[in-house]
């Protein structure tokens, strides 16, 4: 959903005539920890991916202490830059994320009846989908926050996703949106 936010955003930028030069876009202090925190989240699939089962086998089953620790790197990154409005969207976003996995055993809780939704055949055989998701049952805390929304049918990427994600892709676009509408009028002003 936020890779969607972003590149409806670019593509809106360019529609308007907005260009920026690589030293423009760079506007964002320690962004370099953000993408730490994307990836540290990811690091079971890299590992999976590289045919490292074993690695990855042995950060799945400790990734509640992998979640803490990517999400502190995300935060770092928004609380650094708090001064940007749509900083506090994403970090709203985040923050509902955050309080419904850490206080569900650092696990997203997932709607049975959205994930049916986009895949009317997939079969559930258990409550703990994988190493990051739980389905929602009677013991789910803070269902209000749980990937509950499925994207309609006709839409190409199947996902279900939370009222936080929807925050974080709302902040993503409009953050695109103000470093080009910035750079483009400070250019203006340039001559």
């Amino acid at each position: 959903m936020m890779l969607e936010a972003a590149i409806v955003s670019f593509v809106i930028a360019i529609l308007r005539g907005a260009l920026a030069n690589k030293s423009e876009l760079i506007i964002i202090k320690c962004w370099y920890l953000f993408i730490l925190g994307l990836l540290t989240q990811l690091l079971p699939d890299i590992f999976a991916l590289f045919q490292l089962d074993f690695v990855a086998e042995k950060l799945k089953a400790h990734f509640n202490y992998l979640h803490l620790i990517s999400y502190l790197f995300i935060l770092a990154t928004l609380l650094i830059n708090i001064k940007l409005h749509s900083i506090k969207l994403i970090l709203a976003g985040t923050l509902m994320n955050i309080m419904v996995i850490f206080s569900n055993s650092s696990f997203m809780p997932v709607s049975k009846q959205a994930i049916l939704s986009i895949n009317p055949s997939k079969v559930i055989t258990s409550v703990q989908l994988d190493y990051k998701h739980i389905l929602i049952d009677s013991k789910t805390n803070l269902t209000l926050f749980a990937d509950i929304i499925a994207v309609p049918s006709w839409y190409p990427v199947k996902q279900v996703f939370s009222i936080g994600d929807i925050f974080i892709a709302l902040g993503v676009f409009v953050l695109i949106q103000k470093i080009f509408c910035i750079n483009k009028s400070s250019r203006n002003r340039m001559g």
